[in-house]
Parts: structure tokens; C-alpha cells; sequence
């Protein structure tokens, strides 16, 4: 009773701020941080074209998690998708040996995918 009266509300609460947290994050970073990205990418050694195509899937990555609060069946293939991104930027963080403190970021947005897919299950199939 206490699981169905407190526990899921409060879980489905935590995964739709996570949800909004997820795709404002990705905006702000990609549109007004654009030189810590700049940098980034070019540590990591990676070309101009796979950091541009990189943010355009996030930035209609975060689209959709914005959309899915209308359409909550784009949520789960959106956040699939966000979380391979950011377990793409654990690797690479970890490829040049970067610092903890620049690997926490995309390690949270990770967390929070799977807190969005774990309340979005019930949207599959």
C-alpha cells in the first residue's frame, strides 16, 4: 500500500524532473557552453564533423524528451539514445584520462536515463 500510495508517484515525480533536467542540460550545454564542448572535443581528438553531428542528435535527443511529455511513447527510444550518448562520454572522458569532476556531469545524465527508463517501462511495447 505504501509502494502504490507514496513510492510510484514519488518515483514517476523524480523521473519527469529528471526527464526535464536531462533535455535543458543538453540545451544549455550544446547552445550557450559551446567553447567547453569545443574543447572537449578536440582533447578528445575527435573531427569538427562527428562534434557537429554529435550535438545535433543530442539537441533532438532533448527535443524529443521535451516532446515525450506529450507523446510519453517517444521516452524510452529517446533515452536509450541520450544514455548511449553519455556512456559514449564516459569512454571518451576516460580515453585522455580526463579528471573525475569533468566525468560527473555525463555520469549523472547516465543516472537520471536510468531513472527515466525505469519509470517509462510501462510505455514499451
Amino acid at each position: 500500500m505504501l509502494r502504490t500510495l507514496v513510492l510510484e508517484p514519488l518515483m514517476h515525480t523524480l523521473a519527469i524532473l529528471a526527464q526535464l533536467a536531462v533535455a535543458i542540460s543538453v540545451f544549455y550545454v550544446w547552445i550557450f557552453r559551446f567553447d567547453t564542448i569545443t574543447s572537449d572535443f578536440e582533447r578528445f581528438g575527435y573531427p569538427l564533423v562527428f562534434r557537429n553531428a554529435v550535438g545535433v542528435v543530442k539537441l533532438v535527443i532533448a527535443t524529443l524528451l521535451i516532446v515525450g511529455f506529450w507523446s510519453p511513447a517517444v521516452i524510452p527510444g529517446a533515452t536509450l539514445g541520450m544514455a548511449a550518448l553519455m556512456i559514449g562520454a564516459q569512454w571518451s572522458h576516460w580515453r585522455v584520462s580526463n579528471p573525475m569532476a569533468k566525468r560527473v556531469p555525463s555520469a549523472i545524465l547516465l543516472a537520471a536515463c536510468a531513472l527515466i527508463l525505469f519509470d517509462a517501462r510501462g510505455t514499451i511495447g
